[in-house]
């Protein structure tokens, strides 16, 4: 038997809790902790954003400058400052 794909449950199986990680990460931002999930729910271009890296139709990077512009934060080291510190 040979396998084709792998399909995995991320979001608080694999992984930590996906909307609290995202509201962590806001708030280490200084931001409010729905920051991030308003401007990816919310705003056209952080909806569009999103739809567009997942497929790979825009870059890691250019997705992330998306991002920190419509937070209104710093795009540099945008996913280091992702993860927590421990």
């Amino acid at each position: 038997m040979s396998y084709r794909g792998l399909i995995l449950d991320f979001g608080g199986v694999v992984t930590t809790d996906f909307y609290g990680a995202l509201a962590a990460f806001c708030v280490r931002q200084g931001l409010p902790p729905d920051a991030l999930v308003h401007v990816l729910r919310d705003t056209t271009e952080g909806h569009e954003a999103l739809a567009g890296v997942e497929p790979g139709r825009i870059s890691q990077r250019a997705y992330e400058k998306t991002l920190a512009r419509l937070l209104g934060i710093n795009d540099n080291g945008l996913p280091a400052r992702s993860v927590p510190r421990i």
